[in-house]
């Protein structure tokens, strides 16, 4: 299986706002009023939830962004066995954390993790002791999906500073402004 006959299958396009690519798979049919809701979620409405297939390649990057629902990330495969997305989440206090997704999970891979709602998140790709280049090469890739409930919404989407989010957590200050 090659990227491209992934993108050609799964109808990948390019996720402007976040980098990668992606496509929405489902949409709940169900309706959330959001007038309970908290002031993050601006829009009137929402599906329960939605979900997408999302891809980034050794040159893609997903920015520092953060959405108003809860979003779980779930591994599915990747080019090379040892290829993983590094998954950096920063609170809303400044905490930052690197979650690896991936199949190798008696390495601290994990195939899912849910990123709270209101955290900035951003990754990319990796693999434990080879560089970019490496990944560059040979072309290298992670197929993941993304469920978001209540719904994804573009107007909720928040795309992050990376030399602000560096000033509020210091601590993840390189691997931030890496991220953009």
């Amino acid at each position: 299986m090659t990227k491209q006959e992934l993108i050609s299958t799964l109808n990948l396009k390019p996720l402007e706002i976040e980098g990668g690519l992606f496509s929405e798979v489902y949409r709940a049919k169900l309706k959330l009023n959001s007038a309970d809701f908290p002031p993050a979620f601006k829009s009137e409405t929402y599906n329960a939830s939605t979900s997408i297939y999302f891809m980034l390649g050794a040159d893609d990057i997903s920015k520092m962004h953060s959405v108003a629902s809860d979003e779980t990330w779930h591994f599915y495969c990747a080019s090379e066995s040892g290829v993983y997305i590094s998954l950096l989440i920063i609170s809303p206090n400044g905490e930052g954390k690197i979650i690896r997704l991936g199949a190798d999970i008696l390495a601290g891979q994990r195939p899912q993790f849910t990123v709270p709602a209101g955290y900035m998140m951003g990754a990319y790709i990796a693999r434990d002791g080879v560089d970019s280049d490496y990944l560059k090469r040979n072309d290298a890739w992670v197929l993941m999906g993304a469920t978001v409930a209540p719904s994804f919404e573009y107007v909720d989407f928040v795309r992050g500073d990376a030399l602000e989010i560096a000033k509020k957590c210091p601590a993840f200050a390189s691997e931030i402004l890496k991220i953009g």
